[in-house]
């Protein structure tokens, strides 16, 4: 090999190195190796735990793992009102957490309510930084909730911390749920072979797909989409759609790392991803897109404001408001909110079109049209451009401003 190679190589290794992702699942590999030479099965979640608490001093400072800390423990303290208290304290006292969770999520994520305190409190400043934030906060309602609808019998504040340090899952997710993980945590010795075989795959999938494909495919298209004039329509449409899979390949990679990494000591985590793009409408897209989030949001926030339950128009609405919030989570800017509104009318339509279809008279020339519509594999791709197109123009706001989203948009439709 000849230096230049060799110094290429070099710097690729480093290069991985300044990921912290990697950085957590080689330590992880390492340092589980090393345990399963040894064996001591009673001593796995304590290894997890303290794996936990490295990730969060590689990750942070002391000051934030003191603070979450603090946070989990007041949450953990409100949930031991609530599991034992009855009559109307008990709303109280989840009203309190859920506002407190929420208020938390609001501070550090949006910059206009940070204003708005320093507005009337100057002296106000936040220097404690907690990534992973909507992760944490969704992993506290969850547990709030789910306690004071009995779904919780007791929270234990061992296995509140380990659920909500729980190192994989803690920045990116995938959102599990407090049931799953208390429950697991009793059978934490039993681990297979087969378990520590697949995690291993996950990881090394999840590394192929964040720091290969994920990075070759940004690298190709970001100097595109930030200079588009420089650059023919078709291409930069091209681009665009790449983001698509740019998106998906470093999300899922990370997924695939955390449940891989979970997975080496038998614990399994969800599945995040369910091959979204080969979906025939945009409601099948969300059911296979960040599943633990869609389903976080279907329970805790859908569920809650009527679901279907309460009348057609009332099923659209919350349809809608479903998808704002779900923009909202994922950021603070205007084109988050656009986002969310431009995928929450896309599922209106798609139910409004599936209401048709299901209104077609039952006579033999529209059951056939329908069966067409349905099943037949014309229909399906079809089904599947029209969604792929919409879902890759939705991407054009999710990583721009929507001033450049609606200019990259406008270049690629008209040229100006």
């Amino acid at each position: 090999m000849e230096l230049h190679e060799l110094y290429r190589v070099i710097n690729v290794f480093v290069d991985l190195l300044r990921h912290t992702d990697f950085v957590a699942g080689f330590l992880v590999v390492i340092i589980f190796g090393a345990y399963r030479l040894i064996r001591p099965i009673s001593l796995n979640f304590v290894i997890v735990n303290l794996l936990s608490l490295a990730f969060l001093i590689i990750m942070y400072n002391l000051d934030t793992i003191v603070v979450a800390s603090i946070i989990t423990l007041f949450i953990f303290g409100l949930c031991q009102g609530i599991a034992r208290l009855t009559g109307r304290i008990r709303w109280v006292f989840a009203l309190v957490g859920i506002l407190s969770a929420v208020g938390l999520l609001a501070v550090y994520k949006y910059s206009l309510i940070r204003e708005g305190i320093e507005f009337f409190y100057p002296s106000f400043s936040l220097t404690v930084q907690i990534f992973g934030i909507s992760y944490f906060t969704f992993k506290l309602i969850h547990v709030i909730v789910d306690t004071y609808c009995r779904r919780i019998e007791a929270v234990g504040l061992r296995s509140l911390l380990s659920y909500i340090f729980f190192f994989p899952a803690f920045l990116s997710g995938p959102i599990d749920r407090y049931q799953n993980f208390s429950g697991f945590r009793r059978h934490w010795g039993t681990m297979a072979e087969q378990d520590f075989n697949y995690g291993l795959e996950r990881i090394i999938y999840g590394l192929f797909q964040k720091f290969v494909l994920a990075d070759y495919i940004r690298d190709w298209i970001m100097p595109v989409l930030g200079n588009i004039y420089q650059f023919p329509q078709g291409y930069v449409a091209l681009c665009a759609a790449m983001y698509s899979f740019q998106l998906y390949f470093d999300f899922a990679g990370y997924s695939n790392l955390a449940i891989g990494t979970a997975r080496l000591f038998g614990y399994r985590l969800p599945e995040n991803f369910n091959r979204p793009y080969l979906k025939r409408n945009l409601r099948e897209f969300w059911r296979s897109w960040h599943m633990s989030l869609t389903s976080w949001l279907r329970d805790y926030v859908y569920i809650p404001l009527g679901g279907s339950r309460r009348g057609y128009c009332r099923t659209l609405l919350n349809t809608l408001v479903l998808m704002v919030v779900c923009g909202i989570w994922h950021g603070s800017t205007w084109n988050f909110l656009i986002w969310g509104v431009y995928h929450g009318l896309g599922l209106v339509t798609v139910r409004v079109y599936g209401s048709l279809l299901q209104a077609l008279p039952d006579a033999r020339l529209w059951n056939q049209l329908k069966d067409f519509l349905e099943h037949s594999w014309f229909s399906y791709a079809v089904s599947l451009v029209i969604t792929f197109i919409f879902v890759a123009v939705g991407w054009v706001f999710f990583f721009n401003s929507w001033e450049a989203s609606l200019q990259i948009i406008r270049y690629v439709v008209s040229g100006d």
